[in-house]
C-alpha cells in the first residue's frame, strides 16, 4: 500500500486513519463513516474509500449499498408470476439437473436435481433452502465433497444479496433463524465476505451407489429478477452424465438418513 513499516498490528488489515489517508479524507469523517454513524458519503467519497480497499465488482456494489442502508421491497418470492414462468424454463431442463435460486437461496428445483439432493426435495416448498439445507439439516447434503467452500461460496452471495435488503423483515428472520439453528453459519457470517457466483464452478459430489459425479456449475440470470438466478449442473464427463442417468433411473439410491 506504501505506507511506511510500522509496530505490529493486533488484528490484521488497515487502520481507520490509514484507509482515510490513502483515501483523501478527513480522520474524524471516515471513523464516523466506519462506525455507522448518519453521515453522507458522496458517490466520489465512495468511489475513493473502494479504490483504497481494492474492492472487486460485488464488494463495491455491497459498499455503496451498506452506504445507502435502505431496505429494498423488491419480491424476493419464489411464488411471484415472473418466477412461476421462469420454472416453466426450468423444468424444460429435464436432462440437465437445474435449480430456480432466490436471493436468499430459497429452491424450486426439477426432477433431476431433486434426486441429487432428495432429503431437499423432501422439504416443504416454503422451507427449501439451500442455505438452511447445509447448516441446519444435517445430512441433507452429505453429497457435497468441498463443503467448507460451499459454505463459504454461499455465505458470501448471501450477504451481497442481504446488503439489498437490510432491515427488510423477511431478510432479518431469516439471518436470525439461521444464526440461532447453527453456530457455523455465524462463524462463516462473520467473515464478511461478499461475492457474485462464481462462474463455470466445478463441483464433485458422492454418492456410495454410483460413485462420483463431477459437474459444472454455472449461474444464469433472470431479467426482472435480478437477484434469483438459474444453477444448471452440467456434467464434465460422459461418465459423470451416465451416473447421473442411474440416478434418476434409481431415485432411492441417493436416499439419505437424516440425523436430526
Amino acid at each position: 500500500m506504501g505506507l511506511p513499516p510500522g509496530p505490529r498490528r493486533r488484528t490484521p488489515g488497515l487502520r481507520p486513519e490509514e484507509v482515510a489517508q490513502l483515501a483523501g479524507l478527513g480522520v474524524s469523517w471516515y471513523t464516523w463513516q466506519e462506525q455507522g454513524l448518519p453521515i453522507n458519503a458522496s458517490e466520489q467519497v465512495l468511489e475513493a474509500i473502494a479504490r483504497t480497499l481494492r474492492l472487486d465488482r460485488a464488494e463495491r456494489e455491497h459498499l455503496f449499498q451498506l452506504a445507502g442502508a435502505s431496505a429494498d421491497g423488491a419480491d424476493e418470492s419464489l411464488a411471484s408470476s415472473l418466477i412461476r414462468e421462469v420454472q416453466t424454463i426450468l423444468h424444460a431442463l429435464a436432462a440437465l439437473p437445474a435449480a430456480l435460486y432466490s436471493g436468499r437461496c430459497d429452491v424450486a428445483m426439477h426432477a433431476a436435481f431433486g434426486v441429487m439432493f432428495p432429503d431437499l426435495l423432501r422439504d416443504p416448498a416454503s422451507r427449501r433452502n439451500a442455505l438452511w439445507s447445509l447448516f441446519a439439516a444435517p445430512g441433507t447434503c452429505d453429497q457435497v465433497t468441498d463443503r467448507h467452500r460451499e459454505l463459504t461460496e454461499m455465505v458470501a452471495m448471501l450477504l451481497a444479496n442481504y446488503g439489498r435488503h437490510v432491515g427488510a423483515p423477511t431478510w432479518e428472520q431469516f439471518i436470525r433463524e439461521l444464526s440461532s439453528a447453527s453456530p457455523e453459519f455465524v462463524e462463516v457470517r462473520g467473515r464478511h465476505d461478499v461475492a457474485d457466483p462464481e462462474a463455470a464452478w466445478i463441483k464433485v459430489f458422492h454418492y456410495p451407489s454410483v460413485g462420483d459425479i463431477r459437474v459444472t456449475t454455472n449461474y444464469l440470470a433472470v431479467t426482472g429478477a435480478p437477484q434469483h438466478r438459474m444453477i444448471v449442473f452440467t456434467p464434465t464427463d460422459q461418465e459423470s452424465a451416465d451416473r447421473i442417468g442411474r440416478l434418476m433411473a434409481h431415485p432411492d439410491a441417493t436416499t439419505t438418513k437424516r440425523t436430526h
